[in-house]
């Protein structure tokens, strides 16, 4: 988990670089990319993700950033789920499961 964010650091680091023109990353950035989380509907899931698969680098590279610096935990699933606190509201989610097993939304594609 270490090396992998280490990892993860590092190339965030590049990417801001030459990407961004503030090279330091703190909670006030965080803050302000995760403002919309967290997601609560479809209609913004759907959004978000459009967002995503339209690759905005600046916008990808922010949310990567601020989920490292949010993320807390020293295994992989605490990491998952203080990110999926984040992103989604326990209701909301409570409709989705990765595979969409009984009865619930697919989260996988």
């Amino acid at each position: 988990m270490n090396y992998l964010k280490l990892e993860l650091t590092s190339f965030i680091k590049n990417k801001e670089a030459s990407t961004l023109t503030n090279n330091t990353f703190n909670q006030e950035k965080a803050d302000d990319i995760l403002s919309t989380f967290p997601n609560n509907d479809e209609e913004k899931l759907l959004a978000i993700e459009s967002k995503l698969t339209t690759y905005d680098p600046l916008y990808n590279d922010k949310l990567v950033s601020a989920f490292m610096f949010a993320s807390e935990g020293k295994s992989i699933s605490k990491v998952t789920n203080n990110l999926l606190k984040i992103i989604f509201t326990d209701t909301f989610a409570s409709d989705y499961s990765w595979k969409g097993q009984k009865e619930k939304k697919k989260l996988e594609n």
